[in-house]
């Protein structure tokens, strides 16, 4: 399965930035990832099964260095050997019963990134979403109470949306999300900021502080409990295989309508195909996500719409302002 994503790389002069960095002798490394949202947590249980099951189908559970968990309102995550995630998977753990954060992380040897490794690994956030207020943290009103987020990153390679497949189709029957994506970044760009919505401090020039804005707003609108309460269904982008909830295609779009209809109703608009679990994967190609992405934005579905380079999309393509940044296209 080939692709043309979006890629960092393609924006951003890494090579610059990681001299500026004093990272010496650069090389891209692209990181994968997948992240799901839900308005039912599934459990601890469940989501320490699905950071098992997707180290091993990315190949990366010798990898894993530390995991970890906390009960609501804990201060900070109590460690746990990555092994014993199989037994916090099982119910074996008693002091996990009520987790709501699960954590794994590992590392691989990288030449050309910081430390030379690159890091990767999931977490999952079960706890009721809030806000902050000057008096302290107060929870959004209407928002469903055991909503969840989760990600899983792994490094990339040729399978990569074959492999972002199966761990969506593993997170529809662990964890039952509503809403889902994978996604490319390059490892300086910080894929887990990404996912969780925090950014990654490049080099403060105009292209990574509008990069940081985007991936911010995305967590203020999640962080809001606008993604669940809105009054009808909202994207964070388009990506080239997306997830949804059956019940989530139910809510009809301001614009067009039911979007799996709008889907189904003409050629070059991706296909649907369902995944049981009452669970679609929406999937497009590179082209079709080229074509269809200005329409959506102008049909108000999607919360990020900055121009996107696509690599090896053999078309000319809308270039960011790079204002402060030099755009750099690597060779393959």
């Amino acid at each position: 399965m080939a692709t043309a994503m979006f890629v960092t790389s393609d924006i951003f002069d890494l090579e610059r930035i990681a001299a500026w960095r004093k990272i010496p002798r650069w090389r891209e490394h692209l990181l994968g990832g997948i992240a799901v949202h839900g308005i039912e947590y599934p459990g601890p249980e469940a989501h320490a099964q699905f950071f098992v099951r997707a180290a091993a189908i990315c190949d990366l559970s010798d990898d894993m260095k530390f995991a970890g968990y906390a009960p609501r309102m804990a201060e900070r995550l109590r460690p746990l050997k990555p092994k014993s995630l199989e037994r916090l998977a099982r119910g074996e753990l008693r002091g996990a019963k009520n987790a709501e954060i699960i954590m794994v992380r590992g590392e691989r040897r990288a030449v050309g990134m910081e430390d030379d490794t690159i890091s990767f690994g999931g977490e999952s956030s079960g706890s009721p979403r809030a806000t902050r207020t000057m008096s302290g943290p107060k929870p959004v009103a209407d928002y469903p109470y055991r909503a969840f987020d989760a990600d899983f990153i792994f490094p990339a390679d040729g399978r990569l949306l074959e492999t972002g497949t199966w761990l969506l189709r593993v997170a529809a029957e662990l964890l039952r999300p509503d809403y889902g994506y994978v996604f490319i970044r390059d490892a300086l760009c910080c894929p887990g900021n990404y996912s969780w919505g925090t950014g990654c401090p490049l080099d403060y020039g105009r292209l990574n502080l509008d990069d940081t804005d985007e991936v911010s707003a995305w967590r203020e609108f999640t962080g809001e409990g606008r993604l669940w309460t809105g009054e009808w269904l909202q994207l964070r982008d388009l990506f080239q295989i997306n997830l949804f909830s059956k019940r989530r295609l139910s809510v009809p779009t301001e614009r067009l309508g039911y979007l799996g209809d709008w889907i189904n109703a003409a050629p070059g608009r991706g296909r649907m195909e369902e995944i049981g679990c009452d669970r679609v994967l929406w999937i497009l190609t590179d082209a079709e996500m080229y074509d269809i992405r200005p329409f959506l934005n102008r049909a108000r579905l999607l919360r990020s719409a900055r121009p996107r380079i696509y690599r090896d999309l053999p078309i000319e393509q809308e270039r960011p302002d790079p204002g402060t940044d030099r755009r750099v296209m690597t060779k393959h």
